[in-house]
């Protein structure tokens, strides 16, 4: 969601790549870039927090 898109924001900016928001939102290339961050984001979350609560489980237990 909000996150992917303010990578792939950071990303095209920092490699010299900025468009107008207009023109993003016309670019094939662009929705599927997104959809493709947002995508491994949900995964990076979803893998942090098991971790998280494996490790307050671990520390509970003690």
């Amino acid at each position: 969601g909000d996150t992917a898109l303010l990578l792939v924001r950071t990303v095209e900016i920092t490699s010299g790549r900025h468009v107008s928001a207009e023109q993003k939102l016309n670019l094939w290339e662009y929705s599927q870039l997104e959809q493709l961050t947002s995508s491994i984001c949900r995964k990076l979350a979803t893998r942090v927090l098991a971790q998280v609560r494996m490790y307050m489980h671990s520390v509970s237990s003690v």
